[in-house]
């Protein structure tokens, strides 16, 4: 028992780390594109980390002053706090992800038809396609794989269109419509 209390820490985060890689990941991997994660990433994580980070440091100062504690030891709360909140969002920025783009499908909106147009194709499962509105949005095979059956591949050739039933979720983000 008494190891196990020492150690809650580390088997939270393997629960987490777990829990992540076998049930959030898959699922979100199954209903949104990889351009539409990266751009998510590339977009909003920064701001994210920045709006959560100000928030505790604001508590922590708030708190300290309410306290009544030194300026050497609010700021030390302070630098410990940014630097413990950088090192901890970017060591679980999957996580975070993760769990954001799945919150992010609990509510649906403005529903819309994404199109692809295959650019590229070699031996039935080797393609790569472009969306014919945004600019530097492509998917490939694997990505493809994940969203539709395997037969549907062969039949597959330069020219033809992927349609994608998609919808726009609860932080703005698009994903596939599973119906």
């Amino acid at each position: 028992m008494k190891l196990f209390r020492k150690n809650i820490g580390w088997i939270i985060g393997l629960i987490l780390i777990s829990f992540n890689t076998f049930y959030l990941q898959p699922e979100v991997e199954k209903s949104y594109l990889n351009f539409d994660i990266e751009n998510f990433t590339k977009m909003y994580y920064l701001k994210i980390i920045i709006i959560a980070t100000l928030i505790l440091v604001m508590s922590i100062i708030v708190y300290s002053l309410i306290k009544k504690k030194s300026f050497e030891i609010i700021s030390g709360y302070f630098l410990g706090l940014i630097l413990f909140c950088f090192i901890f969002f970017f060591v679980m920025q999957s996580f975070l992800t993760s769990v954001i783009l799945f919150l992010n499908k609990l509510e649906s909106q403005n529903p819309h038809k994404e199109v692809y147009k295959i650019l590229y194709i070699k031996d039935n499962y080797n393609f790569t396609a472009y969306n014919i509105k945004r600019d530097n949005d492509f998917i490939r095979d694997e990505n493809y794989l994940n969203q539709k059956q395997k037969e549907n591949l062969k039949n597959l050739k330069v020219g033809d269109t992927l349609v994608f039933q998609m919808h726009e979720g609860f932080f703005g983000v698009d994903y596939i419509d599973k119906n």
